[in-house]
């Protein structure tokens, strides 16, 4: 099954080799699916949205990179005392912006990329140091 969208709440889905318009509305979890003359209506869970980056990006010392990406803003600077789930800096990647959270307390010992560079995935973005904890 797939399922491709156009503008306006309309496109076009694909289920066993025919291809057949819908129609459709999103309202929060719920999605009104126009098929054929039948309205459905589907409830559905955004596992992306419940997803805790900060447990990937935590390691023992760094905030880790989870993917490939440019740095698009910095908040923290050396020595900035930190807690878990501070917004550290803002990325980009694969054309969408999220934010990189402390992934624990601490100071901040090295912010290892500047405005505008690239990084590679698993590359540490920021490191800390237990001072100040």
């Amino acid at each position: 099954m797939a399922f491709s969208h156009h503008l306006g709440g309309s496109g076009i889905l694909e289920i066993a080799n025919e291809t057949v318009p819908v129609r459709f509305a999103i309202d929060g979890d719920v999605l009104h699916l126009h098929v054929r003359g039948r309205t459905h209506i589907l409830r559905y869970r955004d596992r992306l949205s419940e997803f805790d980056l900060s447990e990937v990006l935590a390691s023992h010392d760094a905030a880790r990179a989870p993917m490939p990406g440019v740095v698009v803003a910095i908040n923290v600077s050396r020595g900035d005392a930190v807690s878990r789930g501070a917004t550290l800096m803002l990325v980009e990647s694969m054309k969408l912006e999220f934010v990189v959270r402390a992934p624990r307390g601490g100071v901040v010992d090295r912010v290892h990329f500047e405005v505008g560079q690239s990084f590679e995935q698993g590359a540490a973005l920021v490191t800390f140091s237990d001072e100040g904890r």
